[in-house]
């Protein structure tokens, strides 16, 4: 009797035994596809970090572009404006000494 008891369980514990090696080993392939998936993640995101850090160079090389670009127009902007300025000043006195013809005398010596 205390033969069969022991056999009895020894095949519980057998059984139990494979029960656990198989919920082991379901286990350690569910954390292995995990590990998988989120190495497979990582990759994606620093893809996805490094063509955002390519494009943020581009758009930072393109700012810089406008930026000098934009300053170039202020400065012709600036040159325009004076050359307009001076054009009509210019253009205020020969109308006045179309206007008045003795106010040449002051700017034009007489020979």
């Amino acid at each position: 009797m205390n033969n069969t008891s022991e056999e009895k369980y020894r095949k519980k514990f057998e059984k139990f035994e494979k029960e656990w090696e198989i919920k082991l080993k379901n286990v350690k392939e569910r954390y292995r596809e995990k590990c998988k998936n989120w190495k497979q993640q990582e990759n994606d995101l620093l893809l996805k970090l490094s063509s955002a850090s390519s494009q943020v160079g581009f758009y930072q090389i393109q700012a810089s572009d406008s930026e000098e670009k934009l300053r170039r127009l202020e400065d012709e902007k600036i040159e325009l404006i004076t050359k307009l300025t001076t054009a009509n000043a210019s253009s205020e006195l020969y109308r006045s000494f179309l206007h008045d013809p003795s106010s040449t005398q002051q700017y034009w010596p007489s020979f």
